[in-house]
């Protein structure tokens, strides 16, 4: 027996050994913690002895930029399997309005990046990119301010000058009643973009004061004087009949004096060639009495329905309209072109003027109030016929 523990003494040595080794060495590796590091867009495994997260990041030599955020906190402990994410601040530039200015964000979107910012939108702002687009380093994020709003301005009405025949205890001249411009309250929706206007269009009018108008008192002849102008029709169809009119007595002579005894032989000579036109142009030139007016004037025409004399002595009606005597001398014959689609008013004469009516303004005369306010105020354009 004794010889047998002497022969196994070095075995016996050894294992206890062998132990004591591999006791160490588990010791020694469960003295470690292992994990990953996701930083931005990278993922760093790691396997350290560091009691927290910030020493671990020295271990590594992984540095941190002012603005960047690691979750969890740099005192946190280390645990095993821990996984530790590093948000990497970057620099966004942000244009709101007339405004600029950077901002420092780990935000991944430009909703958040405002949100933590605390700059709120409106209903109809409008950002660029969109507010669920990804951002990154160097990006620019644009807010676009819009907003819209009523805004009532006023315009006069001008008042009218009419004529009335003398009556008894009244004077030649003598003013009947004096007049005074009213007030159009107009009503614009309009939409602004940063502050500034880009567009508007008139919602609503109101009349605040309405115009009074002016009366003369006047010998009115027996005869009223009236104002008649032809259309250009007319006239083409006028002078058609007298060129024929003029032609036939020349033909009759002609056939008289040829006959056929005088002709013994008669030989027809070929017609001489016409140059080739366009038919459409010939049509058009026909139709379209404008073509010899020229350009015309355009006017800002407004419209009114008030009956009685104009200051020309005939009476108000369809085809007399208001002007400046300056620009349009009373008895001119015109015609007024629409420019927006409203149909043309057509053939007309300057009978009359207006308190308001000066300069290139013209006023129209329409049968029915509502048609004056439908018209409201628009462009048109003047012809002066010869």
């Amino acid at each position: 027996m004794l010889e047998f523990f002497k022969r196994h003494r070095i075995k016996l040595t050894v294992i206890p050994l062998i132990l004591a080794i591999t006791l160490l060495y588990a010791v020694y590796q469960f003295s470690f913690t292992s994990g990953e590091i996701v930083d931005a867009d990278m993922s760093l495994p790691f396997r350290s002895r560091a009691e927290n997260v910030q020493q671990l990041l020295e271990e590594m030599q992984i540095s941190l930029n002012p603005g960047d955020v690691v979750n969890p906190e740099l005192q946190s402990p280390l645990e095993n399997k821990m996984s530790i994410e590093i948000s990497r601040a970057v620099d966004i530039s942000v244009i709101d309005g007339h405004t600029t200015r950077v901002l420092r964000t780990t935000q991944k979107t430009p909703a958040a990046l405002l949100k933590e910012a605390g700059i709120s939108l409106g209903p109809s702002d409008i950002v660029t990119p969109a507010l669920d687009s990804k951002i990154r380093q160097g990006d620019t994020v644009v807010i676009k301010r819009v907003e819209y709003q009523e805004v009532s301005v006023s315009e006069t009405i001008p008042f009218y000058r009419f004529l009335r025949e003398v009556r008894e205890g009244e004077e030649e001249g003598e003013i009947l009643t004096k007049g005074s411009p009213g007030e159009l309250l107009l009503t614009y929706l309009q939409k602004k973009v940063n502050g500034e206007v880009v567009s508007e269009h008139l919602v609503s009018t109101s009349t605040l004061k309405t115009p009074i108008h002016e009366f003369f008192a006047v010998s009115i002849p027996e005869e009223e004087i009236s104002v008649v102008s032809r259309s250009v029709e007319t006239r083409e169809a006028e002078e058609e009949e007298k060129e024929v009119l003029e032609e036939s007595p020349a033909e009759e002579e002609n056939s008289q004096e040829e006959s056929p005894a005088e002709v013994e032989e008669s030989h027809p000579t070929p017609p001489e060639e016409e140059p080739e036109t366009d038919p459409q142009e010939s049509e058009e030139d026909d139709d379209d009495p404008r073509a010899g007016w020229g350009e015309g004037m355009v006017f800002e025409a407004t419209a009114y329905n008030l009956e009685g004399l104009t200051a020309t002595g005939v009476p108000s009606g369809p085809g007399k309209v208001a002007t400046d005597p300056d620009v349009v001398p009373m008895g001119t014959r015109l015609y007024v072109e629409s420019l927006d689609g409203w149909p043309d008013y057509g053939y007309c004469v300057a009978a009359d003027v207006g308190g308001g009516i000066i300069g290139d303004k013209i006023d129209l005369f329409y049968e029915s109030y509502d048609k004056c306010i439908s018209f409201g105020r628009r462009n048109v354009r003047v012809y002066i016929l010869p």
